[in-house]
């Protein structure tokens, strides 16, 4: 089985300066299937320091945030054998500062813009609903997280960017970002960089949609949002296919778009009505280059599905993440017997039973792990619990 444990301490530190230190903890364990069995620990702390710098200092809209991370532990990957990530905690062991950013809020909000180190996914492929599930998926698109000498500036690699947002109306957005390429250095991941290195070349993102509400479970809430990102610097394509000149490799702008639709909504029970929500996460990108051509997300979240009295949650997510044909076709000339997708499919239940704990047993069951056909399908039980001090 496996156990988050979150420890939060938050406090005001003075008029609209915020300070916490979270710690979350997690245990995971594969039950039958994958390529190893044992109980995995991992872990994260990180301390924040949140400033509303028009409370504080009377700057009007500006706002900031810092925070610190201490990464430990074993990633339950290398036993379900999956490429998507059980566990969207996992990450190699490190001790670093995090995000940094100040953000500016113009014209009575309708133009935001944000510069610093930033994880991308707090404003580009944003998806509320799926939140609550475990997979590392339903944050960042497989087709999109997997890309890149790092991957885009999510968690856990950052790198220093500015963004840009357009609202003129509180239903309707754009939004353009421009990142440093490659998060850290090509060497270390790590390594903190403050400026956008010539070499890395840009990441830029851009997204644009409209949504009834700013959150979810307050119908008439719904959200449409269409992205696309690209790098500017060319990357190496997967080896040729072709008899005349095989395993000649180009090189290949990397690119891609996406869809994803929020929609929240209300059903009269025979104890009340209650409210759910659902999502679709649609992503592509080129099969020539990235292994991951295509991702498929989708869930259906219920609120307080047993008790209207209770403050709980029950998902069901499906993440596929695609093989391209062309690198399908590379691992067979391998003699791997490739599958063409890995499908997650998970089950979630979270409950908040006082302001200090919150518990979420979790089953995910793990279609072609790894994207391999002779890997046994996974099944991975975890229960997370939230505590706040």
């Amino acid at each position: 089985m496996g156990l988050f444990l979150y420890i939060g301490l938050g406090t005001a530190l003075a008029e609209g300066i915020d300070g916490g230190v979270t710690y979350t903890a997690d245990a995971v364990n594969n039950l039958a299937g994958g390529v190893g069995h044992r109980l995995d620990t991992l872990g994260k702390l990180e301390v924040a320091l949140d400033i509303d710098a028009e409370k504080a200092w009377h700057w009007l809209g500006t706002q900031f945030r810092f925070s610190y991370l201490l990464v430990h532990g074993s990633d339950p990957a290398e036993q379900v054998g999956d490429i998507q990530g059980v566990s969207n905690l996992a990450a190699p062991a490190a001790a670093k500062p995090f995000e940094a950013w100040m953000q500016n809020l113009l014209f009575g909000g309708k133009i935001s813009t944000k510069v610093g180190m930033m994880d991308i996914n707090g404003d580009f492929d944003h998806n509320d609903t799926a939140a609550v599930f475990l997979n590392a998926s339903h944050g960042v698109g497989a087709e999109m997280s997997h890309t890149g000498i790092h991957g885009p500036s999510i968690y856990p690699y950052l790198s220093m960017g500015a963004r840009l947002r357009y609202q003129p109306q509180p239903r309707y957005f754009a939004q353009v970002l421009l990142a440093d390429g490659v998060p850290g250095s090509v060497a270390n991941a790590d390594e903190r960089q403050y400026k956008i290195q010539g070499d890395d070349g840009v990441l830029v993102a851009i997204e644009a949609g409209f949504q009834e509400q700013r959150k979810p479970y307050s119908p008439p809430y719904s959200k449409f949002v269409v992205g696309a990102w690209g790098y500017s610097e060319p990357y190496t394509s997967l080896p040729s296919l072709d008899p005349a000149t095989p395993g000649a490799t180009t090189q290949m702008t990397n690119q891609g778009s996406y869809l994803l639709m929020e929609h929240t909504f209300q059903q009269e029970w025979p104890r009340g009505p209650k409210q759910g929500a659902l999502f679709l996460r649609y992503g592509q990108t080129d099969g020539d280059l990235n292994p991951i051509d295509a991702y498929l997300g989708m869930g259906l979240v219920y609120r307080a599905p047993f008790n209207p009295d209770i403050n709980e949650y029950f998902g069901l997510g499906i993440a596929v993440a695609h093989y391209s044909r062309h690198y399908h076709l590379l691992l067979r000339q391998q003699g791997i017997p490739a599958a063409e997708a890995e499908t997650s499919i998970e089950f979630t239940y979270q409950r908040l039973y006082n302001r200090w704990l919150t518990l979420q047993p979790d089953l995910q069951y793990i279609v072609n792990p790894g994207v391999r056909r002779d890997v046994e399908n996974s099944v991975v039980i975890a229960l997370r619990g939230i505590f706040r001090l």
